[in-house]
């Protein structure tokens, strides 16, 4: 499917990839930079670009029929979504089907399990993640 150069890129610097089990895995702000990625899937094109620095961002779009799992930089302590708690179970957006966190290659990230659909994320140095 990719040379190893090429998957390289894709997964370690741009951090997108496909799991066995069909999921989309993204990782952002692995370090300090951006990056803009593309894979082209059974179920259509995914995109994911973000953005590190004092702050995390991302954009994914996930195709129809997929889930993703976007995972974010931890930058401080608490977290809320829009006003409210992000670690609660009650009143998530539509689409957003799970926040926890997870350690990601020795890192702690905000993971955000979405569905299909086009989401923006972003973290601030307060540590507040914005859906």
């Amino acid at each position: 499917m990719f040379s190893s150069i090429g998957k390289y890129l894709l997964e370690r610097i741009g951090g997108l990839r496909v799991s066995a089990e069909g999921e989309l895995m993204a990782v952002a702000g692995s370090y300090e930079g951006h990056a803009n990625m593309t894979i082209e899937s059974a179920r259509g094109s995914a995109t994911f670009s973000w953005t590190q620095a004092n702050y995390a961002s991302a954009r994914i779009a996930v195709p129809v029929g997929m889930v993703a799992h976007v995972h974010l930089p931890v930058l401080a302590g608490g977290v809320s979504l829009v006003g409210g708690p992000l670690l609660s179970s009650e009143a998530m957006p539509h689409g957003i089907l799970a926040v926890e966190r997870a350690h990601v290659g020795g890192k702690e990230f905000h993971r955000v399990t979405v569905q299909s659909g086009h989401y923006e994320l972003t973290t601030s140095p307060v540590d507040t993640l914005v859906i």
